[in-house]
This record gives C-alpha cells, sequence and structure tokens, in this order.
C-alpha cells in the first residue's frame, strides 16, 4: 500500500493549543471508493484510530506540533506520514489497496512519462524484506522474469529471453557499467539502496543510455520533507548456507536540504543440496550508497550520490576439474567432484573479488511550467579478480585482473506543447577505459579497450480521448579500440578499431474503457552491437567453468519486436493480465557448446564459441490474481515462452524454460499488539525446455564418443515442483514498528537442476531453505 496523492490540506483558522481537530478520508486509489477498516496511529502522542464504513477517521484534542502517522490496512504496505500540526486540518489519502495483487503502474514525473508495460514489479517492503538476495533473484518474482544462474550467489535477470548484454540495468538513472558482459558475473548493484525496481517494456526503453532491448530500473523515491531523522533495517537468516544479512538506512528531510545512508553487508557459508554439500560456494559482501539532495529557490534541484559495492564468491570447487577423463565423468555426476563432508565459511580458490563503484551529480533546472532540463554526470569504477587454483604457490595471484572505468554525461529536455503533448530529447555520452593486470602471467580472457560511445533520442507522448501512444527513435554510434593478442604463434599485438552504428525506433498505444478494461499494443526495431566477449573472448571463464572464443566478424543484432497486453478488473476483487509477444532477431548473438573438452595447464574444460543464427522467441505471460473477502487471497501466473533458429527449427540455448506460479494468502484476526497475521502458501512448477536436440542423429559427423548430446553436453533437466510456507506478523511499539517473517522454501528438499543455472553440468540446486527476517522502521 503506498501512498499516491499528495495530501489535501486546508485550515478552519487557529484552534487552542491542544484543542486540534485532524481528520480525513482514506480513499481506494483505483476506483475511488471509501476504505474502512484502515487503522491511522499518531506515534507522538500514543493514541490512534480507524476509519469507518465511509472511510474517514476523526484526532480531537490534538495538541500543535509534530505528528508522526503510522497507516495499515491488511495486506497492504505500511505508509508513513509526516505533519506539522497548527490548525485544524483536514486532507485525503488515496491508497494503492490492491498493490500487491496487480503489476503497479509507476509514473516518474506525470502522468504522460508512462510507458506501455512500464510496471513496479518490487516495492520498498519486498526489496527489504529479502535481505540476503540480489537483484536478478528478487526479479523472478515476476511474469516474464527469469534468472540465468552459476550457482546460488550469481544471478542475472533474463526479462522475455533477453539476457546479459541485451538488458540495461538503470541504477539511479545511470547505466551500470561493470564487468556486466559475463553471464558469471553478477551486477555489481546492491538493491537495497533503491525503493523500488520497475521494468521497462515500451517505448521508453530509448530514453535510456546503452543498446538493451529491455530496461530494468533501480529507482530512489525523492527523501520526504521530514525534519527527524528516520530510518528502517533489516535482518535474514537462512538454514540452507547460514547466511546472515544485514541492512540498515537513516534519511532525513530537512527545509531545502535531504540526505540518506544505506549500508548493507552478508556473509554465508558453503551452500547445500538435499544430498550434499556444494564446497566452495560461501560468500560475503559489504555495500553501501549516500544520498545528498539540495533544491534551490523551487527551480534548481541537485542530487549527489556515491555508492561502493564489494563481495567475494566461491566458485563450486567441483566445477574445476584437472584432467579430460574426469570432467567427462564430473558432467551429470550425482556427487561433485571435491566434495567435502561439512561446510565452510572460508573462501578459497576459485573465487571472485569484485569492487564497485559510482559517484553521480544529477541538476534539474524548472526553465519554465512547460520546459525542464536536466543535466547528469557519472563516473564509475569497476575492478574484477578471479583466482583459479594454481601451484607453486601462486594461489594469491590472480588468474584475471580487470579494472574499468567509465564515464557518463547525459543532457536532457522535457517540454509539453498544446494539448497537453510531450516531447523529451536527449543527448547522451559514454567513454569507457578497461584494461589488464600483466602480472597475472595468463592471456586476458578479453583485451585491453577503449570505447565511446554517442547517442540521442527523441520520444513523443500524446492523449486523445481515452488513447494514449509514445512514440520514439534513437541513434547510437561506438566506437571500439582494442588491443588484441594474436590466437596462434608466434604471439603479435593486433589492434581492432571498429564503429558500430545501431538505429532503433518504436511506437506504443493503450487504451482505457470505463469499464477497467486496458489494451495495450507496442512494435519496436532494435539493434545491438557486439560486445567486447563476443569479439574477442579467447581463454577461460572461470566464473562459468568454460573455456570462451569470441568472433571478430560478428555483426548488429536487429530484432523486431511486437507485443499485445490486455488487463481486466472485476469489480476490483479479481485481477486479469495477459501479455504476448513476438521477436524477430536476424544475427542473433549466442554461446555454442563445441565438441571438445579442452585440456589447459589450469585444467580440462568445455569449450564454447560465439555464433549467430536468425533467432524467433515467442511468449506469453499470464496473470490473475483475486480477493476473495478480507482474509483470503490468491495469485496465479504463468510463463510460455519459445525460442528457435529460424532456419532450422532447432531450439535456442539460453532461452528459459515455461513456469507456472500459485500462491494463497490467509489473514489471521489480530488484537492487541498485532497489527497483521498472515500465512501463505505457494508453488513453482518449472517445465522441462522444449526444442533441444538431445542426441546426436542428427549429427552424422559426429564421432560415438563426442563430449555433446545434440544441441548441448547434456540434455535439459528434468521439471521439477517446489513447494513453499510462510508466516509472517507485524507489530509496533510507539514509533518503532516491526516486522517478523519465517519462509520455507523447497519445502518438500526436491532434488532438481535448472537449466539456466550454468553449473548444472556439475551438481543440483540448493535443498530446503529455511529462512528468517526482521524487518523494523523507526
Amino acid at each position: 500500500m503506498s501512498l499516491l496523492l499528495a495530501l489535501l490540506v486546508y485550515g478552519k483558522g487557529l484552534g487552542q493549543d491542544c484543542a486540534i481537530t485532524i481528520g480525513g478520508t482514506v480513499l481506494d486509489a483505483h476506483n475511488g471508493e471509501p476504505m474502512p477498516y484502515v487503522s491511522l496511529y499518531d506515534s507522538d502522542r500514543a493514541i490512534g484510530t480507524q476509519t469507518d464504513l465511509s472511510g474517514e477517521f476523526t484526532f480531537e484534542g490534538i495538541c500543535a506540533g509534530p505528528m508522526h502517522l503510522r497507516i495499515n490496512h491488511v495486506g497492504c504496505e505500511e505508509v508513513r506520514l509526516y505533519l506539522d500540526i497548527r490548525q485544524d486540518t483536514s486532507f485525503t489519502l488515496r491508497l494503492h489497496h490492491h498493490a500487491e495483487l496487480l503489476d503497479e503502474v509507476v509514473v516518474s514525473e506525470s502522468a504522460t512519462d508512462r510507458a506501455l508495460g512500464e510496471q513496479s514489479v518490487l516495492s520498498t517492503e519486498k526489496i527489504i524484506e529479502a535481505p540476503d538476495k540480489g537483484i536478478g533473484e528478487m526479479l523472478t518474482q515476476v511474469p516474464g522474469v527469469s534468472a540465468i544462474r552459476t550457482g546460488s550467489d550469481i544471478v542475472k535477470p533474463v526479462l522475455h529471453g533477453m539476457s546479459g548484454n541485451r538488458l540495461t540495468l538503470l541504477n539511479n538513472g545511470v547505466a551500470h557499467s561493470g564487468q556486466q558482459w559475463g553471464m558469471g558475473h553478477a551486477p555489481e548493484i546492491d538493491p537495497r539502496s533503491a525503493d523500488r525496481l520497475t521494468v521497462i517494456k515500451g517505448a521508453n526503453t530509448l530514453a535510456y543510455n546503452g543498446e538493451g532491448m529491455g530496461v530494468i530500473l533501480l529507482e530512489k523515491s525523492p527523501i520526504p520533507n521530514e525534519p527527524h531523522i528516520h530510518g528502517l533495517g533489516s535482518y535474514g537468516f537462512n538454514t540452507t548456507d547460514l547466511g546472515h544479512a544485514l541492512h540498515l538506512r537513516l534519511q532525513q528531510g530537512m527545509k531545502g536540504l535531504s540526505w540518506r545512508a544505506d549500508l548493507s553487508a552478508q556473509s554465508s557459508s558453503d551452500g547445500q543440496t538435499p544430498d550434499h554439500f556444494l564446497t566452495n560456494t560461501a560468500s560475503r559482501g559489504l555495500n553501501g550508497a549516500f544520498t545528498l539532495e539540495k533544491t534551490f529557490k523551487q527551480r534548481l534541484r541537485s542530487e549527489l550520490y556515491y555508492s561502493v559495492f564489494n563481495s567475494e564468491i566461491g566458485i563450486l570447487r567441483g566445477a574445476h576439474i584437472s584432467n579430460v577423463t574426469d570432467l567427462l565423468s564430473a558432467l551429470n555426476r550425482e556427487e561433485p567432484f571435491f566434495t567435502s563432508d561439512q561446510r565452510d565459511r572460508d573462501i578459497s580458490n576459485p573465487r571472485q573479488v569484485v569492487g564497485h563503484h559510482l559517484f553521480k551529480l544529477h541538476n534539474r533546472y524548472l526553465v519554465s511550467d512547460s520546459l525542464i532540463l536536466d543535466l547528469t554526470y557519472a563516473l564509475q569504477l569497476n575492478s574484477r579478480d578471479e583466482y583459479d587454483v594454481r601451484r607453486a604457490g601462486r594461489d594469491e595471484l590472480p588468474a584475471l585482473s580487470l579494472s574499468k572505468e567509465e564515464h557518463f554525461t547525459e543532457l536532457k529536455m522535457k517540454w509539453r506543447t498544446a494539448g497537453g503533448r510531450q516531447w523529451r530529447a536527449g543527448l547522451q555520452h559514454r567513454f569507457a577505459r578497461n584494461s589488464n593486470d600483466p602480472e597475472t602471467g595468463i592471456l586476458p580472457l578479453i583485451p585491453d579497450y577503449l570505447q565511446s560511445q554517442y547517442s540521442l533520442f527523441l520520444l513523443h507522448t500524446a492523449r486523445w480521448n481515452r488513447w494514449e501512444y509514445t512514440v520514439g527513435a534513437r541513434w547510437d554510434t561506438k566506437n571500439l579500440y582494442a588491443l588484441t593478442i594474436s590466437n596462434s604463434l608466434p604471439r603479435e599485438i593486433i589492434r581492432e578499431d571498429l564503429w558500430f552504428h545501431t538505429p532503433s525506433a518504436s511506437i506504443s498505444t493503450t487504451y482505457t474503457s470505463v469499464h477497467d478494461f486496458k489494451l495495450n499494443a507496442e512494435i519496436g526495431y532494435r539493434e545491438r552491437s557486439p560486445a567486447v566477449n563476443e569479439l574477442f573472448s579467447y581463454g577461460l571463464h572461470q566464473g562459468v567453468s568454460g573455456i570462451e572464443e569470441g568472433d571478430r566478424d560478428l555483426q548488429n543484432e536487429k530484432g523486431i519486436k511486437a507485443l499485445l497486453g490486455a488487463e481486466y478488473h472485476l469489480h476490483e476483487k479479481v485481477f486479469f493480465d495477459v501479455v504476448a509477444y513476438v521477436h524477430h532477431i536476424d544475427k542473433y548473438i549466442y554461446l555454442e557448446p563445441q565438441d571438445e573438452l579442452r585440456q589447459t595447464i589450469r585444467g580440462a574444460f568445455p569449450v564454447f564459441e560465439y555464433a549467430q543464427v536468425d533467432g524467433l522467441i515467442r511468449g506469453v505471460d499470464a496473470r490473475v490474481s483475486a480477493e476473495l473477502n478480507e482474509r483470503w487471497r490468491t495469485l496465479a501466473d504463468y510463463s510460455w515462452i519459445r525460442g528457435e533458429e529460424r532456419r532450422s527449427a532447432r531450439g535456442l540455448l539460453g532461452i528459459p524454460s515455461d513456469r507456472l506460479n500459485y500462491s494463497v494468502e490467509y489473514a489471521v484476526p489480530t488484537q492487541g499488539l498485532l497489527n497483521e497475521f498472515t500465512l501463505d502458501a505457494g508453488l513453482r512448477h518449472v517445465f522441462e525446455r522444449q526444442g533441444i536436440l538431445t542426441d546426436n542423429s542428427d549429427y552424422p559427423d559426429r564421432s560415438e564418443d563426442s563430449a555433446l548430446q545434440g544441441q548441448d553436453f547434456l540434455p535439459p533437466p528434468d521439471p521439477y515442483t517446489l513447494f513453499s510456507l510462510g508466516a509472517e506478523t507485524k507489530m509496533a511499539f510507539g514509533a518503532t514498528s516491526f516486522t517478523l517473517g519465517l519462509d520455507v522454501e523447497n519445502l518438500l528438499n526436491t532434488r532438481y537442476r535448472e537449466y539456466l543455472d550454468r553449473f548444472r553440468y556439475f551438481a543440483d540446486a540448493r535443498g530446503r531453505e529455511i529462512r528468517w527476517r526482521l524487518t523494523w522502521r523507526f
């Protein structure tokens, strides 16, 4: 439940010091109906009240001074509101009563900023409830979003089959720039520094820097105008890896100057499957963020933002094998090699040590009521060290050591013309420098390079009766200058100077009827240039335990995507939402397994090469949710997706399996200190990946002892079903409120392997996980 409308406040004349009356009405933001039984508590005076059947409430005999209100309703997120009471006051609150049943639409700056398919997929409450989860795993709660995994701690989101370089992650308005090209590289972002995660699927993607065919935003809300220091915290513990996670936030909104500070820490030991430990999968991290906001005479607003991310992650020891014979045995082995009979919190080689810094300065100037200018500068510094199992006492010397810096500058304009039409235009420039440490003694996986990208975009949004449309275009020009090393002897340096031009265009429209029905449609054309790893990789990619080889001759991907969606609300009790899409991608770039297990001085590893095919991706995402009564709620969503090569009809590798999720929630009647107590149960069924060739009958040239089984080293895993249970209670003591939760995932301790987990070649996924979590606001 979140506050939608600013307070409508009016005075009724000055009263006596303690004879002030505070009243108002609480309405449902979706239909304007009054909301009864909403609890309002004044933590300064330790008094509370509840709305009546008309949604009205009253506090009488109030003394002048500050009022901190906590607003709660069964099944909804708590809303906090600060008032400086000086006289009789009345206001109206519009609350998202059904936000937990809907993909809540986020309107960033105004109603016409809204793009087709823009969805707030995770709110602040959902983010802080998962203090030990990364952004990739959090987003799997959303229909159409899956995750590519390398074990349990390296997780990257997949949206409608798009992942990696095809998705742009914006951290507080800046396209994340790390070593995100690798499947074994999780985004170096702490989602707990954000207030919501938003998925963009429509024409508005053209406004964001990067060449992503989809955009995921990590957004901050403005710091509330609250002169006192407030904050929140969360702590989580799970039994699967004995992991601890802690997050703290403090903030203060003084007149004209506001600040916020976030700090989070995480530590875990080796994970555990139903049958054995996952040796050397411990991890730890320490992250922070600081925001300073200053307003100058209501026209100029400046924001200074800094974040730091640090993590150390162990790589499954059983995925690094010394010889080809053992590697053949390790593939699909029930228990990985090097499995210990006890878990360990120490991290040994192979491991990754990652650091990331983001500094951002943003200025917004209100030139007039119809013209806004935005100027942003951002600097990102990234370091990545990967350590292998090495001989002769060289374990502390990284086998790969990368450093990257990127500068970003952006100028944006937004203006309105007659008839409420809105225009947005922008110029963007990105400059990146990536370098390898030559002291590793190993040829680098990717070369040293300089990259410069110039971009411009234009978007137009208009409304006509019940129709709204957005049309936009974008142009990107990228120069990549790389110092590569030849793959053959004698070694020589090859200087590559490549230019890429990638035009994009999109149009989206939405129709809203008077009967709670909405129809969305979009068609767009996007090009994406090959990334540096796709062009020039050559060597062991430690994070995924495989050798990767790029292709200098790769060309731009060219994609046309059409999307049609519909939403229907039945009496604000039942919600239907369905989206269908078709995505044609010419020259689709993917990592193709080769019929080779290569022996190197660092061990034996499967070989993969980057290749291009003409691809077709089709899918349907459907969600049905219902509020059966004030106590019972239920939700079901289903994602169907197919990816295939257009010429051969073979399945595209790396496309998610179909999946079905179902959950039911019951709100237990409460009294006394408990504001709310809920029980929930759920299941997730993942189907077997379809369309992948699983034998060599279609490959007559392969030998009988081929390492491949059809298109891959192993066929897709069997389907599986996981059950879950949960309980949550909320309580308050004065100005502090607490939420205590218990979640059990994989209740039956089921053995399974996930198709998009690269370590499925070597080990099962994690078993039953019991997670305790505590959240508090003060």
